[in-house]
């Protein structure tokens, strides 16, 4: 299937890094992420807060996608309306010399200006919450919005977790294996995807882990008696942040 949409949007880090499914909140439109943002969002995947947790949601929900699909061409979202693309640095004849070198800011000003001279009739968006960056695209033309979700598909959205009802034998073999075939009667997850087990019969047995896709099993997290930079996980949530 291939996008007919007239409309572009181009997403900043920052959009991201305030709404990790901010993808999801645009009808009927081509959302692009340039290379450099990803290359930003990299960089917060490691940070405890809540710029770190919706990168590595973002970070994870775009991987989904990439499943579905080849993200370079665009890969549509499950209502069928809009698509998102991930493109690199595209360079455009007769680029302003102020958008010229490797700031983040000007690479993906530059990617607009690109995107609008090779959908010259489309409508093409910068959606940033940085002002100054907004005042930069008015100056080339370039018509810049701050960010505000036009509708929400719950559908769409990723928790990056699943909760998944096994018997006590399942949850002694995954403590005693390091690993747990994931049950055929049961829906599969997505890969990478966290798994919160249950035991059937009584829900304070449980275990945590991770979907490997290649392997089809359950595998475990972090240990925590494992650390990174000297920090230990308290809890599932921390678990999930430091195994990301």
């Amino acid at each position: 299937m291939t996008s007919t949409n007239t409309r572009k949007i181009i997403l900043d880090t920052n959009v991201i890094l305030f709404d990790a499914l901010a993808i999801t909140k645009f009808s009927k439109a081509d959302i692009y992420i340039p290379f450099v943002v990803i290359e930003e969002i990299d960089r917060f995947k490691r940070d405890l807060g809540e710029n770190g947790r919706n990168a590595r949601q973002f970070s994870r929900f775009i991987d989904v996608l990439r499943s579905k699909g080849t993200l370079a061409e665009g890969v549509p979202l499950e209502k069928g309306d809009s698509y998102v693309f991930v493109t690199t640095d595209s360079p455009i004849e007769g680029l302003p010399l102020e958008l010229e070198g490797p700031k983040a800011d000007n690479r993906i000003l530059a990617k607009a200006l690109s995107l609008s001279k090779e959908f010259p009739e489309a409508h093409v968006e910068l959606v940033t919450k940085d002002i100054n960056l907004r005042i930069k695209a008015d100056v080339f033309g370039i018509l810049a919005k701050d960010y505000e979700p036009e509708s929400t598909h719950t559908e769409e959205l990723y928790t990056g977790l699943m909760e998944l009802e096994v018997s006590p034998e399942d949850i002694d073999l995954f403590y005693k294996e390091k690993a747990l075939t994931f049950p055929e009667d049961s829906k599969k997850p997505y890969a990478n995807q966290y798994i919160l087990m249950k035991d059937q019969s009584n829900p304070n047995h449980s275990a945590i882990g991770r979907y490997s896709q290649v392997q089809n099993q359950i595998v475990p997290l972090i240990s925590p008696s494992e650390s990174i930079w000297g920090i230990h996980p308290r809890n599932m949530e921390q678990s999930f942040a430091l195994d990301c």
